[in-house]
């Protein structure tokens, strides 16, 4: 399990940025949730190789209007990876949004968005 990885990729997808205090702050959250769950945080998977693992290129900003409250906001897109089916809140009304997208060489193919 790459706890650590997965939860950046999480962060990076949502469009927050990685700084060095959130990465201290990941680490010791793992720490933690692999103390008190030994039986299911493997210790040797938590380790700071994850901190070396490449993490791609930083989401970026897709501009949608929300189906919800008809405001436009942007939609944090990573390009880095593969496609994506993900739901995310909207930033003025917090209403999910289903986000789908395809990525092909590193390039927004398709893009579709709808009230979840």
């Amino acid at each position: 399990m790459r706890l650590t990885r997965r939860l950046r990729r999480l962060l990076k997808r949502r469009g927050l940025r990685l700084t060095d205090a959130v990465k201290q702050g990941l680490r010791d959250f793992v720490a933690i949730v692999a103390e008190e769950n030994p039986e299911v945080v493997d210790p040797e998977a938590v380790s700071d190789d994850d901190e070396a693992a490449p993490v791609g290129e930083p989401a970026q900003q897709h501009p949608i209007t929300c189906p919800h409250c008809g405001e436009t906001i942007d939609i944090a897109v990573d390009l880095s990876g593969p496609d994506q089916d993900d739901v995310q809140d909207c930033s003025v009304c917090c209403s999910p949004i289903h986000v789908t997208y395809s990525v092909r060489d590193g390039r927004l193919q398709g893009f579709s968005s709808e009230p979840y």
